[in-house]
């Protein structure tokens, strides 16, 4: 199987990459609780410690202000997410995570 490579780390491992997998795995969660909320609360959580861990694991691929922009983007687009299923995200959760990924 061949598979491609950017910055030196498989592609499905790029911060770009993680960001569209998290973009649909919100998806797929907010379907799966079913209205649930409490369940949906406590997946979103787990995904969003998941996908900042592994964003971790190769921030130092990236340019600072690459590191930036791509935070941002993914913070954005989590918001948009969670907004759409009516939750929101706290500014201290949203600079919390901005923070982890550019420390």
């Amino acid at each position: 199987m061949y598979l491609k490579w950017d910055r030196n780390i498989p592609v499905y491992a790029t911060w770009e990459s993680r960001i569209e997998q998290h973009k649909d795995a919100l998806e797929c969660i907010h379907d799966f609780a079913g209205g649930d909320k409490e369940l949906e609360l406590k997946m979103l959580q787990r995904m969003l410690e998941k996908t900042v861990y592994l964003m971790i694991n190769v921030k130092d691929k990236y340019e600072l202000n690459e590191k930036k922009e791509l935070a941002n983007t993914f913070v954005d687009e989590t918001l948009l997410r969670l907004d759409a299923f009516g939750m929101g995200l706290s500014e201290k959760s949203k600079d919390g995570i901005i923070s982890q990924l550019l420390s």
